[in-house]
Parts: C-alpha cells; sequence; structure tokens
C-alpha cells in the first residue's frame, strides 16, 4: 500500500520545478536511515531512527490533538504568519 502511495505522489510531482526532486526520490529503493510504525488509529504514526532509535514523537496522537486544540482559535484567520523562523 505505501508503495502504491508513492508512486501516486511522485505521478502527480507535475512541472519542470520538480523533475530535480523526482528523480531523486525515484532512486530511493529503501528505507536505511528511518523506520516507521503505525498504531491502531490511522493517525498513530511515528517514524523511528534507525541509527539510535528515537522516535520523531513521544505520544503521537497526543501532541496531534494538543495541535489542533491550538489552532482551533485561530480557524477563522485566512492567513498565520510566524516571525523570527527561518535561517536569514
Amino acid at each position: 500500500m505505501q508503495n502504491t502511495i508513492f508512486n501516486k505522489n511522485l505521478k502527480a510531482m507535475n512541472g519542470k520545478e520538480y523533475n530535480e526532486l523526482k528523480e531523486k526520490l525515484v532512486k530511493i529503493k529503501e528505507l536505511r536511515e528511518f523506520s516507521y510504525t503505525f498504531g491502531k488509529d490511522n493517525l498513530d504514526i511515528n517514524i523511528i531512527q534507525k541509527r539510535n532509535l528515537k522516535t520523531l514523537y513521544k505520544n503521537p496522537l497526543k501532541e496531534l490533538e494538543e495541535k489542533i486544540e491550538f489552532f482551533k482559535n485561530y480557524e477563522r484567520y485566512p492567513a498565520l504568519f510566524f516571525y523570527g523562523l527561518g535561517n536569514g
């Protein structure tokens, strides 16, 4: 199933601005540095770094619910601006 989603995403990358990224993604045959786990819920997904077995999220569902709750206050705003982010 994951391969079919990956291939659909590659096909959706039309346009010359995506050519370089698309070529790099096509060359990926296996995940060497990361693995992922799925919980019982479809949204319970975590990425694990194979080198040291650290997970990206401590509790994916709880963190997602916290983010959704935080942004509920701003759902009527057409855009949010964040200052101080970036490298320059």
